[in-house]
């Protein structure tokens, strides 16, 4: 006798397709590769303004869309009408959004909830909920040491400001992890932090998938690097202007037949204050990240705070295309310096690294890079994974 088909409702705070960010890359890979053995029921929370674009490939998915409300007021009125609650989830905590999960939850006997980042379990913790299905948090991050290392990276009072928003996540994610039965983040150096805010929960490292081909794709030079990513996201944002007011106008002068290119979604208005370096090319969203990929020698990661794994390292890999990183860069990937990434730390590494390498030394690190992280990042690997804990 056939076994009866899973149901799982799984709580996303955005819009899965297209995946073009860590976070979307994460759901869906997870989804495109389990919706054919689960019934899946996608609950996605998004912006009231937010238009809801066609699913294209999760077609097996069955698909609601809940609406949050707009942030009321300036954030100095927020903080104050609701300082208990940190800035970024408020909307996630309104009534109507909380009413709609408790009837989402208590539509079916669901076998699974998954909650898809911090944000998703907020209006499930604030609705009352009852529920017999087993309770998944799917960490992209430990979203509480995002902000405490973004704290740290700030003047006195804003530092102050941040530590407190800080204390607020990690007692959500507290609250999170102690109703749940399972935490899936994506690295091990996560699981570490959530094991140590609750030491009795099961965590399994589901890691961000990403379709490597068979085989090692061909390289040839382009004389060109690349950086792709969220534009606006914070440490996206501040290594990148790191990066173009300190290190590029030296690297350009040593190096006149390199170009840099720079892509990716979200508000880039702040880079047109660069524009006048060096055969710097700002292109904005690119349609395909694969002809991106084919078109540069080398990915460059200049990150210094932030926690999670990095999906341009794997993205990259992906491609065979090795990365120039600071080590939080590559963190939570099995990279090692010198053999499957180049590691720059400071200017003058920067500057240096990026005099010396040669094509074919850096043709063989992504090499290396491509054998090393294939195994363990291939979407269908990672999927399979998920799938034996689900059944």
């Amino acid at each position: 006798m056939k076994a009866e088909t899973k149901k799982i409702l799984w709580i996303s705070p955005r819009w899965p397709e297209p995946a073009n960010d860590g976070a979307k890359i994460a759901t869906f890979q997870l989804l495109r590769y389990l919706q054919n053995d689960f019934e899946i029921h996608l609950l996605a929370i998004l912006p009231e303004e937010e238009p809801s674009p066609a699913i294209s490939v999760l077609d097996r998915c069955t698909v609601r869309v809940l609406r949050r409300p707009r942030p009321r007021g300036s954030l100095a009125f927020r903080l104050l009408v609701r300082p208990w609650v940190p800035v970024t989830f408020s909307s996630f905590a309104s009534s109507s959004l909380r009413n709609e999960v408790k009837s989402a939850v208590s539509a079916m006997d669901w076998d699974w909830i998954v909650f898809d980042g911090a944000h998703a379990a907020v209006p499930f913790l604030k609705s009352g909920a009852k529920t017999s299905a087993r309770l998944v948090y799917r960490a992209h991050n430990a979203e509480y040491s995002l902000w405490e290392r973004t704290a740290e990276a700030q003047g006195f009072f804003k530092r102050l400001a941040l530590k407190h928003q800080a204390a607020l996540v990690k007692k959500i994610e507290s609250s999170i992890l102690s109703l749940c039965d399972f935490v899936f983040p994506v690295s091990s150096d996560d699981a570490s932090l959530f094991q140590a805010l609750s030491p009795a929960i099961r965590s399994e490292v589901i890691r961000i998938g990403q379709d490597f081909p068979e085989s090692l794709p061909p390289r040839k030079s382009s004389h060109c690097l690349g950086f792709v990513g969220r534009l606006d996201w914070l440490p996206n944002r501040q290594g990148l202007e790191w990066f173009l007011s300190k290190v590029w106008a030296q690297v350009a002068e040593k190096r006149p037949e390199l170009t840099l290119k720079v892509a990716g979604s979200g508000d880039a208005s702040w880079l047109e204050r660069y524009r006048q370096l060096p055969r710097l090319e700002i292109l904005g969203p690119v349609a395909s990240v694969d002809s991106f990929y084919e078109g540069i020698d080398a990915a460059i990661v200049p990150l210094f705070f932030g926690s999670g794994t990095r999906v341009k390292a794997i993205e990259a890999s992906r491609f065979a295309v090795p990365c120039i990183s600071t080590s939080l860069g590559v963190e939570g990937c099995p990279l090692v310096a010198g053999a499957s990434f180049l590691r720059a730390e400071s200017v003058e590494d920067w500057v240096k690294v990026l005099e010396q390498a040669s094509f074919d030394s850096l043709k063989a690190l992504g090499a290396s890079a491509f054998a090393v992280m294939k195994p363990q990042y291939d979407s269908r690997v990672i999927a399979d994974k998920v799938r034996r804990i689900f059944a």
